[in-house]
This record gives C-alpha cells, structure tokens and sequence, in this order.
C-alpha cells in the first residue's frame, strides 16, 4: 500500500533480421549386415541489426522525498550467432543379438554483440553523447567436442541399449569493451540407456534415460544492462557455466483392433544441475528490481 516508484515510457524498436540454416546427411550401409557409417550436419545463422529509442519519465519515492529522472536515449545494437554441428555415427555387429555405435560429435557456437548507447543532448538536437554503462562490445566462442560409445541389444521381445559420453567444453568469452575475458573449461559425462519390452503384440513398456547440456546465450552472458525500464533492469552474467539435464521417462502404450482403443501412459522426471535460472535483486526503497 505504499507508492514506491512511478515509470511512465514510449519506446519505439526498429529490427532487421536475416536468418540462415543448412544442412547435410550421408548414409551407408556396408555389405556386412547392420554395419553403417552416417554423418549429420547443420549450420544455422542469425543477424540482427536494429535500434531502440526510449523516452521515460521516471520518479521514486524513498522516504517520502521524490527523486526523478528524464531519460532520453538511442540504442544501435548489432548482433550474429552462428552454430556448427557435426556428428559421424558407426555401427558395428558384434552378434546377432549385440552391436556397438560409436560416435563423436563437434559442435561450435561463435557470436558477438555490439551495443552502443547514447542520450539526448539538447544542445545540438541529436543523440550524440555515449552512455559507457550501457555501452559493451562482447564476444563469444563455445566449442563442445563430445565422443561415446553404446551397447545395443534386440532379441525377441526385448530391446535395451547403455552408453555414455564424454563432452569437454571450452569457453572463450571477450569483454573488448573492459578487454576481459573469461576462459574456462568444462568436462561433462552423458550417460544413457533405454529398454522396450514387447510383452504382446501391439503392447508395449518402454524406459529411458539421458543425460544433457544446454549452453547459455550471448544475452545471458553479456554483463550489459538492458535500459528499457527503469525500475525493472536485466544484466547478463559472464560467469554461467553451462547447465546438465538428468531426463528419466517411462512409457506405456498398447492397441486394442478389435474394440479399436489406444491408450498411453507416461511419467516424466527431469532433475538439472547448474541450472540457468533468475536471481533477483529488490531495492526496499525505490521497488527497483535488478534481475541476473
């Protein structure tokens, strides 16, 4: 029940985007039975030129004394990601109930993003005059290198397979701006398994499980405030490492002809670790909220 802050805005963003994707797949099949080599490749591609005018009147209220803030502000923002994957899988017999699958996979995800900010000076009618704290030019190199192996098994009504992974992760960030960068490495193990049971025709049990990464996004590691909204500002965190994804499924399905009636049941669990979540920061006072 107590006025904090008030915000009144008008923005106006202007964007062009270009997007570009590829891909590519080979497959063969050797004259021994169930041996196969296969290669998948993708490429995909996003620029993003723009820019971004705000006009805010803002006003806090901290101990009942007002403070207030004109903001008139240019944002010229240019940004590219690009994302390379290749992964080569080869399947080798090893009986004929058994067969091994070998596999690597090098994934290489490079971009940057330069952002200058700059106000509105009055004296010569143009948006002339650079802000530095919102102003970074970042950079970003991840390069995942990710071989394994896996055992499959097929014999009647049973079908299972177990495998694992290794994946090394390089980070190579660039804060040109305050000429910092952030170099690290990651060592992750992608273990899996899965098992169908075919107890009857048109009835089945099925089990799952894998584990994976997702890399953050230039957006969430650049240390650059986003100046929309006064009171509700968003800055990147450098220091992120990549966030591993334990997924568990269980599976059930089965088709009647006769009386025609399918049905399914499911159950999912998905535990993660380093996960890449909001913390949130509420200055008492002025109801300024500063998400990380």
């Amino acid at each position: 029940g107590t006025l904090k802050n008030i915000s009144e805005r008008n923005l106006s963003t202007t964007t062009d985007k270009q997007s570009y994707t590829g891909s590519a797949i080979f497959k063969h099949k050797f004259k021994k039975a169930r041996r196969t080599i296969s290669v998948n490749a993708d490429w995909n591609m996003l620029n993003t030129d723009g820019n971004n005018y705000v006009t805010s009147f803002n006003e806090s209220y901290e101990q009942n004394n007002p403070t207030t803030l004109d903001v008139k502000q240019l944002t010229d923002n240019e940004k590219s990601t690009q994302k390379v994957t290749t992964k080569i899988v080869y399947t080798e017999p090893l009986s004929k109930k058994y067969s091994l699958e070998l596999s690597h996979e090098v994934s290489y995800n490079f971009g940057k993003n330069n952002q200058t900010t700059y106000t509105f000076t009055p004296a010569t009618g143009k948006y002339d005059e650079v802000v530095d704290s919102l102003t970074n030019d970042f950079k970003q190199k991840i390069l995942l290198n990710k071989p394994s192996a896996r055992i499959n098994y097929s014999f009647k009504k049973v079908k299972f397979n177990f495998g694992s992974g290794v994946g090394f992760t390089h980070f190579d960030l660039l804060d040109k701006t305050f000429n910092k960068s952030y170099i690290r490495d990651f060592t992750n193990f992608f273990p899996s398994a899965g098992l169908v049971y075919n107890y009857k025709s048109n009835y089945s049990f099925r089990f799952n499980y894998n584990g994976s990464t997702s890399q953050p996004s230039i957006n969430q590691l650049q240390p650059l405030r986003n100046n929309n909204n006064q009171f509700n500002q968003y800055i990147g965190n450098p220091d992120l490492k990549p966030s591993f994804a334990n997924n568990f499924s269980l599976t059930h399905n089965g088709y009647n002809f006769i009386k025609d009636r399918w049905m399914y049941q499911s159950l999912n669990v998905s535990l993660t670790g380093n996960s890449i979540t909001n913390n949130r920061i509420i200055d008492p006072n002025s109801g300024k909220t500063i998400t990380q």
